[in-house]
């Protein structure tokens, strides 16, 4: 078998465990269909990479080339196995190693491409978040706990009307003392959140019941509402905290920015780059 038909071996294994994750003996026809066509242009773009100029000069130590094939090694359970599955796909170790540096250098070759064509500059980061303000927004956070007192006809104490005069009869106890509200939370509330003194948590818009959310964000920090009423029954809300949304600053998404900019300036780079060789 020629080293061409042994390097697309490797490629058509690769393609079908990285999309499929299965041998292509045990893809069906149109996953067959789709790994080939992988295939011949993976095989396509690494020749290409490797008469590229670039390509010059560019060798991978065996020692990385070693460390790769023993990472695919390790992911079988002995040798023996390991073997009989390259055989299965018409490989050998040679084989395998030849394709995996082959593999890696043509890597290397494309960072030495990218390497001088896709820095971004402070100023087009600048740019870019100008131009998407929108997008770097933080919501309102609101921290939140609750007391609950259900409502279910099968239980007399948790009839509509019962379950109201417990709610209130609950507010009377608070009087406006927020100290007292973790410990009523736990005596009180029939919602698993008792059990942290009726933390809901930090929650944002529309995470609530639509009833308990128009009320939530509302209030003031530090403040207790009147009843409220949802689906599940009555209840008692305490905004512990607010952290207030708005504009997020550039200096706190800069590096995402960078990134996002980088790497569409290597993709087009290396679209173009691959055409012009």
């Amino acid at each position: 078998m020629s080293t061409e038909a042994r390097t697309a071996n490797y490629l058509r294994l690769r393609s079908a465990l990285a999309g499929f994750q299965r041998t292509p003996a045990e893809l069906n026809d149109d996953e067959r269909r789709t790994v080939e066509q992988q295939t011949v242009q993976a095989y396509a773009i690494e020749e290409r990479v490797l008469a590229m100029p670039e390509a010059r000069d560019v060798h991978v130590p065996a020692p990385v080339v070693e460390q790769a094939v023993q990472g695919i090694v390790e992911r079988y359970p002995d040798h023996a196995e390991f073997e009989a599955d390259l055989e299965r796909n018409g490989l050998d170790a040679d084989t395998l190693r030849r394709a995996v540096e082959r593999e890696l250098r043509v890597e290397a070759v494309i960072e030495r491409a990218l390497a001088d064509h896709c820095d971004v500059s402070d100023d087009e980061v600048a740019i870019y978040y100008l131009q998407h303000k929108e997008r770097f927004t933080r919501p309102e956070v609101r921290t939140m706990r609750h007391i609950l007192i259900t409502v279910n006809e099968a239980y007399p104490e948790n009839s509509p009307e019962r379950a109201r005069e417990r709610i209130i009869e609950v507010k009377k106890k608070l009087g406006g003392d927020i100290s007292l509200f973790e410990p009523l939370a736990r005596g009180h509330s029939e919602c698993p959140s008792a059990m942290e003194g009726g933390r809901i948590g930090k929650i944002k818009h529309g995470m609530l019941y639509p009833q308990l959310d128009t009320v939530a964000f509302a209030m003031a920090c530090g403040t207790i509402s009147d009843v409220v009423q949802s689906e599940l029954g009555f209840h008692l809300l305490w905004c512990e905290a607010v952290a207030d949304g708005g504009e997020v600053p550039l200096e706190e998404v800069s590096g995402k920015i960078r990134d996002v900019l980088v790497e569409r300036k290597r993709k087009v780079f290396l679209r173009e780059w691959l055409k012009g060789g």
